[in-house]
C-alpha cells in the first residue's frame, strides 16, 4: 500500500496542469475582459499651487485587443491628502445587454503641497566611504568569471577531436 506522502507531488503536479489548463481556456474565449490602470502624477507649478496629472489606461483583452487612454489635469491649491478611489468603468458587450463594471487599480495616497525635503539620488560620501572594497570585490568578480568561463579556442579544439 503505497503512502499518502508518496503519492503528495503527484497529485500536486496533476492539479497544477489542470488549472493551468483551465486559466488557458478561459483567457483564450472570446468573451470580454477589461484590465484598467490608473496612474497619477505630481508636479510643482509654483509655491502656491501643485498639478495633479491623471492617466487611465484600458485594455481590452477580449477578442479585440485594443487599448484607449484617457487624461486630465487638476491644479489644487489647498494643502491636503488625497485619497483616491479606483475608476469604474462601465461598458456593454455587443451579445448582451446588460452593462458590465471593471474597475482600475487603486491609487496611494497623495500628499498635495507637502513639504518635500529634496532627494539626493547619489551620494558621494558613500563613494568615497566603500570605493576601496567595491572596486577590489570586482576585481576578484571579474577573476573567477575569467578563470570559470572556458576559452572559446579549447572548445573549438575539443570539437575537432570528438568528429
Amino acid at each position: 500500500m503505497a503512502s499518502p506522502c508518496k503519492n503528495a507531488p503527484l497529485k500536486v503536479v496533476a492539479l497544477l496542469l489542470a488549472l493551468l489548463s483551465i486559466s488557458a481556456t478561459a483567457f483564450a474565449s472570446d468573451s470580454p475582459f477589461i484590465v484598467a490602470h490608473k496612474k497619477v502624477a505630481l508636479k510643482k507649478l509654483n509655491p502656491a499651487t501643485e498639478g495633479v496629472s491623471v492617466v487611465i489606461d484600458i485594455y481590452n483583452r477580449g477578442s479585440v485587443g485594443s487599448l484607449v487612454s484617457h487624461s486630465f489635469d487638476l491644479d489644487s491649491r489647498v494643502k491636503t491628502i488625497y485619497y483616491g478611489a479606483p475608476a469604474l468603468i462601465t461598458f456593454r458587450v455587443p451579445m448582451k445587454a446588460n452593462l458590465q463594471e471593471a474597475y482600475s487599480t487603486p491609487i496611494l495616497p497623495l500628499d498635495v503641497l507637502a513639504d518635500r525635503a529634496p532627494q539626493k539620488t547619489f551620494d558621494l560620501s558613500l563613494l568615497a566611504d566603500y570605493g576601496s572594497q567595491i572596486s577590489v570585490i570586482a576585481i576578484v568578480a571579474a577573476f573567477a568569471r575569467l578563470i570559470a568561463a572556458p576559452s572559446k579556442s579549447n572548445t573549438a579544439n575539443l570539437n575537432k577531436k570528438r568528429h
